[in-house]
């Protein structure tokens, strides 16, 4: 690490300090730290003062809007790590603090942004733009006997799908554990854009989709194995029954074995650079059909690459996860995937003005789902890296400048 990027963290870790000292919630060793910095010299310590001393340090972005969820304002806290130019680090230094501190106090969701590239230092909001609601409880279930019937999570209805078998839709979530039968025939669970959906299978194991994906399996398990298939993305925690293996298919081609765990498939066709089965706990085995198996520990991840081959990765669970967590969480993604993420998820198009993805922007952090696009866009947008454009359900990237 050079020069300028030790300094930078040191003021990342001051700002860190800071807000910790507002909140009330910084320790003793913290307040040692933060004690030395401030008598180091008297421009730590006139900083200090004046931070800690805005009464309405909302002000700093006044064009922010401080979104309300159940009526109750919630807070962010937002750090965005930059790289200064030579000579500016003081004046940075107090901006990225400033911001930080503000970011805290008003803001409505919770995100940490990480860019490599530093344009700008304040953005200019789009002052009208249309605004996007996430997405929600929906979704199409279509019965063996080629009915589809389409589900939302605002209501409680009973679907008969035999003489004596029933599924029970309530509240965003599936539960086929209703009656018995010998039911035939392939039952297809398919969420769209700005969709995600819970199931409950006949033997109590728990399915959870994401937007743009879908489960099918048969309307009853047959007595040798649990078989099903996924696309998009999908997480399971399977019950365990050790006669009867849980094996789900993988866009016709990957193979997951297992007899009780959690786990989750990514598998979006559009993304097949980040094609990937996260292990969260037990042990599976992942492989292509008919070729040798990889056994999978928890924490791990096995990515599929585009010529099919295997490869296994330590693996990020919070951010793998987040999603089904009600969260958008990034890992060092990059523009596209991130974007990528907004796009399913708010059933936008997203197109760029330059017509090249800036896949040189990386974003880390965590931001609640159930905010508007506009709100998510914004924050993102404090990279300085770019600015945005809402039309209708369209999302233009411009250029910072």
């Amino acid at each position: 690490m050079d020069r300028k990027d030790q300094d930078m963290e040191n003021a990342f870790s001051i700002a860190g300090l800071i807000i910790h000292y507002i909140d009330g919630t910084i320790s003793e060793a913290e307040m040692v730290v933060l004690e030395d910095w401030k008598k180091k010299n008297e421009a730590n310590q006139a900083l200090f003062e004046e931070l800690t001393s805005m009464r309405d340090i909302d002000q700093v972005y006044v064009k922010m809007q401080a979104a309300r969820k159940h009526g109750k304002q919630r807070r962010l806290d937002i750090i965005s790590r930059i790289r200064p130019e030579e000579g500016r680090y003081r004046k940075w230094g107090k901006m990225v603090i400033a911001a930080c501190i503000a970011a805290f106090l008003v803001l409505p969701a919770s995100i940490w942004i990480y860019f490599n590239h530093w344009e700008h230092a304040m953005l200019a909001l789009n002052k009208d733009i249309d605004i996007i609601r996430p997405g929600g409880k929906k979704a199409l279930l279509q019965l063996a006997n080629g009915n589809v019937i389409t589900l939302s999570g605002h209501e409680d209805t009973v679907i008969r799908t035999g003489i004596s078998r029933t599924i029970r839709n309530r509240e965003g979530i599936l539960d086929f554990t209703g009656g018995a039968g010998d039911d035939r025939g392939t039952i297809t669970l398919n969420t769209p854009k700005g969709g995600e959906y819970e199931a409950v299978l006949e033997d109590g194991t728990q399915v959870w989709l994401n937007a743009a994906s879908s489960l099918e399996l048969p309307a009853r398990f047959a007595s040798e194995e649990r078989r099903v298939a996924v696309a998009g993305e999908v997480y399971f925690s399977v019950a365990h029954d050790a006669r009867r293996p849980f094996i789900v298919t993988v866009n016709n081609d990957i193979d997951i074995q297992v007899l009780g765990t959690q786990f989750n498939v990514k598998a979006y066709s559009d993304e097949l650079d980040e094609q990937r089965v996260t292990l969260v706990s037990g042990r599976v085995l992942v492989g292509r059909k008919g070729q040798r198996h990889l056994l999978l520990v928890a924490g791990r991840s096995v990515k599929v690459g585009r010529d099919g081959s295997l490869q296994v990765e330590n693996a990020d669970i919070t951010a793998v996860t987040g999603w089904k967590n009600g969260l958008f969480v990034f890992d060092h993604a990059r523009m596209g995937v991130a974007m990528r993420q907004i796009a399913r998820w708010y059933d936008v198009k997203i197109n760029y003005a330059s017509g090249i993805i800036p896949d040189k922007t990386i974003f880390m952090g965590k931001m609640e789902r159930q905010a508007d696009i506009s709100s998510v866009m914004r924050l993102m947008a404090l990279t300085g890296t770019f600015k945005f454009r809402i039309q209708g359900r369209e999302v233009t990237i411009l250029p910072p400048g």
